[in-house]
């Protein structure tokens, strides 16, 4: 089994940070940030090994995981997995973008 790279997109990284700021306001702690940056890690480190456990979905090459209430979306490529957002399901998907091939 071999594990391929993981890069996150500037948009992905900005989504988990979103994430992170509502439950550090919401909790006035970082104890839950912390606990669901291990799970988003962790998710991530399954597709990189099992690059199509992931749902299709209508976008052209691109795959989703749900995490939680979340979803990443991410792009199998030959060397690497490209997640390219973490999206909070509470978001309408009408809105979601993703970046182009």
């Amino acid at each position: 089994m071999v594990q391929k790279e993981i890069r996150w997109s500037k948009r992905a990284i900005y989504d988990k940070l979103d994430i992170y700021e509502y439950w550090s306001n919401r909790n006035k702690n970082f104890d839950y940030c912390y606990k669901l940056e291990q799970q988003f890690d962790h998710s991530v480190f399954q597709l990189s090994l099992f690059p199509e456990s992931g749902k299709i979905t209508d976008y052209k090459n691109v795959r989703v995981k749900p995490l939680k209430k979340y979803l990443i979306f991410y792009r199998n490529t030959s060397d690497a997995i490209e997640v390219l957002r973490s999206w909070d399901t509470n978001k309408d998907l009408e809105y979601l973008q993703l970046p182009n091939d």
